[in-house]
């Protein structure tokens, strides 16, 4: 009943005019609201109070804008009350969308229905030889130079604790089952434990990776490292003057930042100027020097590493690792969830399933 009884306050007039200053409209409301209260149910002129104190009525000015407070804070938002003929064009419109809108998703479920699993199965005849498959790497080793740890996280990333001294450098060695490695991913990942979540360890959330080294030498034999010369740098972002390729260059000055782009995942990728790897599997050193400034200590705070063997140029993102290994089976000794995992996959990247949608 209360809410009923102060309905009459929306019988303010609204001024929609083109011109209109919305914020000198609200105010003449608020005004208005204040006055009709005062007169009608406090019987009193308040509203001579609205430039100064009242002459005859005990109340002051500042009393009045007391009770100019209680309408102050209205949010009100204008509600279509539209009338049969709006409603009954409304209809006609929706109707005629409708229709138009059925033909297209009817277009969807005949291609779902008639032609989709057709495209699949063409598409499994070639997608494991084209497809970017980014194998996370398990490094046997992960240290720092000056002093941090670096702890293994569930999902193969490593994060670094403890002491954060100024120019680090990590150092990461491991084996991986590949004959060919063609490009390299690091990704920089957000955690909690950081400051505004990382993914560096500057004040700020920044990092700075002034210059990435890959080396890779075959696991038994007595061949020494060689250093992978990495070319067309990439990432999903770069901070001003602070681009990836930079990681990659001559300069000890520069490198790879992402400010202010602070509390995400980001991604760069690095590719090799030549494919490399040695039968029966490839030892890999990575160097994340951070040394581009001795006063700073823009270390990264959480870091993953992976590899592919796909041919150049290779994307930031790829095919999941779980939909290669069952595309690397037969399909009738795909397990029901393999089955799943490629359906699903597939739908995500059928560039005629997409144009449709």
């Amino acid at each position: 009943e209360q809410q009923v009884a102060s309905g009459f306050h929306r019988n303010t007039l609204h001024n929609t005019e083109g011109g209109a200053d919305p914020e000198e409209d609200r105010v003449k409301k608020t005004v208005d609201r204040t006055n009709t209260v005062g007169a009608i149910w406090l019987g009193l002129t308040v509203g001579c109070a609205q430039c100064h104190s009242h002459k005859y009525d005990p109340l002051t000015q500042r009393e009045y804008y007391q009770l100019y407070a209680f309408f102050n804070d209205i949010d009100e938002a204008d509600i279509d009350a539209p009338l049969a003929a709006d409603q009954e064009r409304l209809r006609l419109a929706k109707a005629a969308f409708d229709a138009e809108h059925a033909k297209l998703t009817d277009a969807v479920k005949d291609y779902e229905a008639t032609q989709l699993a057709a495209a699949q199965a063409t598409w499994e005849a070639t997608a494991l030889k084209e497809a970017v498959v980014w194998r996370t790497i398990e490094p046997t080793t992960a240290s720092s130079k000056n002093g941090a740890t670096l702890q293994r996280q569930d999902d193969a990333s490593w994060l670094a604790t403890g002491t954060n001294a100024v120019s680090d450098v990590y150092t990461v060695e491991a084996v991986v089952d590949a004959e060919r490695v063609s490009a390299i991913r690091l990704e920089v990942l957000p955690d909690k434990s950081l400051v505004k979540e990382g993914p560096g360890r500057a004040d700020n959330g920044n990092f700075v990776l002034t210059t990435f080294t890959v080396h890779a030498s075959p696991t038994s034999g007595d061949q020494g490292p060689q250093k992978i010369e990495l070319t067309n740098a990439k990432a999903d972002f770069s901070q001003n003057d602070w681009q990836v390729e930079k990681a990659i260059n001559d300069s000890p000055t520069d490198g790879w930042a992402v400010s202010p782009e602070i509390g995400k995942r980001h991604v760069a990728v690095f590719e090799a100027k030549a494919a490399v790897g040695f039968t029966g599997g490839t030892k890999l050193t990575f160097v994340l020097d951070q040394t581009y400034n001795l006063s700073n200590t823009h270390n990264i705070g959480r870091f993953r590493l992976s590899h592919t063997s796909a041919q150049l140029p290779v994307t930031l993102e790829g095919m999941p690792v779980e939909v290669a290994n069952a595309l690397a089976k037969a399909a009738a000794e795909r397990t029901v969830d393999e089955q799943k995992q490629v359906a699903a996959y597939f739908r995500s990247v059928d560039p005629e399933l997409n144009r449709l949608n």
